[in-house]
């Protein structure tokens, strides 16, 4: 076993397979997509990914409310008057990839929203 493959031998087996072949990466962007078809997401250090990879993320329920400009729409019900809440992001491991275009060496992986339940998010367009 490489010594490389020593260091990763405890991430998740996605992890471990794009660090194995691109140790530079830096950086992960976590993408999911709002129902304008805008991508949103966070930027977590390479050396959180296995945490985000077995727990997932949280992000508030709104981005499903956002209208074009990014504005909520607090019509939809899931603006402020319920206090914005948070919801379970899970990491898809098949869609851990290397972003080449960035300057940074950068990975990024889809997510898609679940209920506390761990039921899908009603919302969310990848899970319905």
């Amino acid at each position: 076993m490489s010594e490389q493959s020593q260091n990763h031998s405890h991430q998740h087996p996605a992890t471990a397979a794009l660090l194995d072949k691109h140790p530079e990466i830096k950086a992960v962007d976590l993408l999911i997509s709002d129902l304008n078809g805008v991508t949103r997401g966070k930027r977590i250090e390479c050396s959180a990914l296995d945490h985000a990879m077995e727990d997932g993320v949280s992000l508030p329920a709104s981005l499903f409310s956002l209208d074009i400009t990014g504005k909520t729409v607090e019509d939809c019900g899931l603006g402020l008057h319920i206090g914005e809440p948070d919801r379970l992001c899970l990491l898809n491991p098949e869609s851990l990839t290397l972003a080449p275009w960035q300057r940074r060496p950068t990975a990024q992986a889809l997510m898609s929203m679940y209920e506390p339940d761990g039921q899908p998010y009603f919302a969310d367009p990848a899970t319905c």
